[in-house]
């Protein structure tokens, strides 16, 4: 699928030529599958399974810049303070001076407490503390909400962190049944939830569809080096080999 299509989706065409200079002419399949399939732009909640560099992150970005062209708001949930300060800076080259409100929200930035609480925001980024403290001060901030994205989604299984995330989006979940409008639609993005059975379950417990992906576009040779001779196995096809690589 060709990027240019995106233009039906009411994307403006300014992002459309970035994301070409940026990301090439064509979708990668997975994303293609997330927008023809699944219907990412068409408000249908989605948990996207996939190994890195396979095009799942794009996929939050296609979803939040769709929301945002329709004066819609979106929270990007993240496991790590340094992870949400490089999707900030990165949101923030591309997308700030468009008139998009773009704010960070972890233990080192309480000066957008504020506008977090009260919907001063187009965009924000926020790590799963702040967002269950949120939702604890103002659930119905959820009603200003049109897309939740939930990136390393396979944190609900962390003993540390998974208990506060898990509370979080149990509120997000529940919330049309205890009097509030349409939940948000929730995109949860993960390399790991590759087992079946799990990723169901979270489906069936979030209100998702389930894409799941178990290879990569770009073929992955994993391997050690030994004597001169790289052994390796390729992840897509588990064919195993190996080939000069250094002359001792």
């Amino acid at each position: 699928m060709k990027i240019d299509k995106l233009y039906q989706y009411q994307i403006p065409q300014i992002i459309i030529t970035s994301w070409k200079q940026n990301q090439g002419e064509r979708l990668l399949p997975l994303q293609s599958q997330a927008l023809t399939k699944y219907g990412l732009l068409d408000n249908k909640s989605l948990i996207i399974s996939s190994p890195t560099s396979s095009g799942k992150t794009f996929c939050g970005e296609i979803a939040a810049v769709s929301k945002l062209s329709r004066r819609q708001k979106v929270i990007y949930l993240v496991p790590l303070k340094a992870m949400a300060e490089e999707k900030y800076l990165d949101f923030q080259n591309k997308y700030a001076s468009l008139g998009i409100k773009i704010l960070i929200s972890t233990q080192d930035h309480f000066e957008n407490d504020l506008d977090l609480t009260t919907g001063n925001f187009d965009l924000a980024l926020v790590i799963y503390e702040k967002f269950n403290q949120l939702l604890i001060k103002n659930l119905d901030i959820l009603k200003q909400v049109a897309l939740i994205i939930i990136d390393e989604l396979q944190m609900l299984f962390d003993e540390t962190r998974g208990p506060v995330l898990e509370l979080a989006l149990t509120k997000v979940a529940n919330y049309s049944a205890v009097g509030g409008k349409d939940k948000p639609q929730i995109l949860g993005l993960s390399a790991v939830l590759q087992e079946t059975g799990i990723a169901t379950a979270l489906g069936d417990w979030l209100g998702c569809q389930l894409l799941v992906e178990k290879t990569r576009p770009v073929e992955l040779h994993q391997g050690v080096l030994f004597q001169g001779l790289f052994h390796f196995k390729k992840f897509n096809t588990g064919e195993e080999g190996f080939e000069d690589f250094l002359d001792l």
